[in-house]
């Protein structure tokens, strides 16, 4: 190989006995380094597809939804993205395009998001978006995403944690210190730690 390391043995034989000339060794060097590419590329191949499936064994089995895409076409989704855009199965999301399934107000900000993942430009590793369900709802969410080979090519690992119930907390807690902090009669609270609160 490049490196020097020997991949193999060619051997070659002839009917009679006699030294090679100048061109029959030039064609076995061409010969061997044809051969020499081959085991290399079968190596690199295998080593891809052990890499692809220690990947899916991983993402199958993590809580939070995985997919990948490649130039924002959807190539693998785990069973948790399945559950988390209501899908029944990875057909529904397979081969469809990753901004169909991004809220509007959300997209310019996810589609310069993979521009950068794509060029390797650093970007915020965690930032807040929406998703768009297949039945056409919208989920608050976090993204993240990361450069990754997947089958032979570049492509982006996006892992989606759904945040919808914190962001529905949020939004109960922003109301409830707006009616206290505009009610004369709420200034003060006092928690006992034996009671309820109601």
């Amino acid at each position: 190989d490049a490196a020097g390391k020997t991949l193999g043995v060619l051997s070659v034989f002839a009917a009679h006995a006699t030294p090679p000339s100048a061109a029959e060794l030039d064609l076995l060097a061409q010969l061997a380094r044809l051969a020499g590419l081959a085991v290399e590329r079968h190596q690199v191949a295998q080593q891809l597809r052990a890499n692809e499936a220690a990947f899916r064994a991983l993402a199958e089995h993590t809580p939070e939804a995985v997919l990948v895409h490649r130039a924002g076409t959807i190539l693998y989704v785990n069973p948790a993205a399945l559950r988390l855009f209501g899908a029944s199965s990875t057909s529904q999301l397979l081969g469809t395009a990753t901004r169909d399934r991004i809220a509007a107000a959300y997209l310019p900000q996810q589609l310069a998001r993979m521009q950068a993942i794509t060029s390797g430009i650093p970007i915020e590793p965690l930032v807040e978006s929406r998703i768009v369900r297949l039945d056409g709802s919208e989920l608050d969410v976090e993204v993240q995403g990361t450069a990754l080979q997947y089958g032979g090519a570049p492509a982006i690992h996006v892992s989606i944690r759904d945040i919808s119930e914190r962001k529905h907390a949020q939004e109960q807690l922003r109301v409830a210190a707006s009616v206290f902090s505009h009610s004369p009669s709420c200034r003060r609270i006092t928690i006992h730690p034996d009671q309820p609160v109601s």
